[in-house]
């Protein structure tokens, strides 16, 4: 009857390999279509010699591969602690050499053995993946723009993606150096190499939200405009209604404002005599928004902005690792939860800021 059952470890694996089986299945059905273009994607994400310019289904599909970063390192893990019951090798010298570099003391490995998946360096390697992919597009999209000003923003944007490796890394370190060093609470000399580690990630956590924040809602939703604050909406906002009327703003040239004047009225420029401030020229959109919305109540992009910026915060404490609050019950998952309802916001107007500008 023993020969009935599966070992565990096989049940686990074909579990896990269920999904993988189905997108790449060569079958006219389950939405064939959208499971090629999703290959499509991610063999031109991954692909380190695709020497061109990003689609924006890739950039999409990459940033979303960011979210689910956390996800692909316990992903790692499970894979490892699956294989190390069902492929234990003797560790050979070039195994070794691999091991003493990742920190791994023991004579036996295995291909994703115990030992290798304890390593402090994998969780942050496979958790980096997504943001080293995406960094290539930048890099990529950097080489192939001809112009100062795309070459800038996509400067800027692989800025972005690598403020992110800092967080993950000095992260990891934390938590490995809580594991192996022993402070004592009750001395008053401070660790000032753990110190070192936390503000540096300190740093690294706000600049990399904040960056991260601002490129979301300016770049790719093309909102938080400020031009309803420069100074002619604000005049042309004053005058408009209460002096003028609602097409223009002009300084008529009239004799009587001349009468002894040296200057000939008849001999001004046009561009002096009258000043026009046409609505046309300026910024007619709600607040901080832009004038062009494919939603009609404003305040779905309002509340896009709101929840981005407090999930941004949130995101940043899923991939550090070091933090308490990750090990409380049920508070990965949720924050999980709270990242996929994020990235679900920023597909729906980052597509809509594509069909709109």
């Amino acid at each position: 009857m023993d020969d009935l059952f599966i070992n565990p470890k096989y049940t686990e694996l074909i579990m896990l390999s269920i999904l993988p089986i189905l997108v790449c299945l060569p079958v006219n059905a389950l939405f064939r279509s959208l499971r090629i273009s999703l290959l499509r994607s991610l063999f031109r994400s991954i692909n380190p010699i695709s020497f061109q310019k990003t689609h924006i289904s890739d950039i999409i599909f990459a940033d979303v591969l960011t979210s689910c970063s956390r996800a692909f390192a316990d992903l790692a893990v499970i894979l490892c602690s699956i294989s190390s019951s069902l492929f234990v090798v003797e560790s050979s010298a070039k195994m070794n050499d691999f091991s003493s570099i990742l920190n791994i003391k023991s004579k036996k490995s295995t291909y994703f053995g115990k030992d290798l998946c304890s390593s402090p360096l994998l969780g942050p390697i496979v958790t980096s993946i997504p943001f080293l992919i995406r960094l290539r597009q930048c890099i990529y999209d950097y080489l192939l723009s001809s112009s100062s000003h795309e070459k800038g923003r996509h400067l800027a944007n692989c800025l972005k993606y690598f403020s992110a490796l800092p967080v993950i890394f000095l992260s990891s370190f934390q938590q490995e150096y809580m594991k192996n060093q022993y402070v004592d609470s009750n001395s008053s000399q401070k660790d000032w190499f753990f110190n070192v580690l936390f503000y540096t990630w300190l740093f690294s956590a706000i600049f990399n939200s904040g960056f991260s924040l601002y490129w979301d809602v300016v770049f790719d939703w093309n909102l938080g405009n400020l031009k309803s604050f420069s100074l002619s909406n604000i005049v042309y906002s004053i005058f408009s209604h209460e002096h003028l009327d609602n097409s223009h703003l002009s300084v008529y040239k009239e004799e009587q404002d001349f009468p002894d004047s040296i200057i000939d009225p008849e001999s001004l420029s046009p561009d002096i005599v009258s000043i026009q401030y046409s609505p046309n020229n300026l910024y007619n959109g709600p607040t901080l928004l832009r004038e062009n919305l494919l939603f009609i109540n404003k305040y779905f992009y309002y509340t896009a902005i709101l929840v981005d910026t407090i999930l941004r915060a949130a995101w940043t404490i899923k991939l550090s690792p070091h933090l308490k609050i990750n090990s409380l019950p049920y508070i990965g998952f949720i924050l999980g939860i709270l990242e996929v309802f994020r990235r679900f916001f920023w597909v729906i107007f980052r597509v809509e800021k594509e069909h709109a500008c």
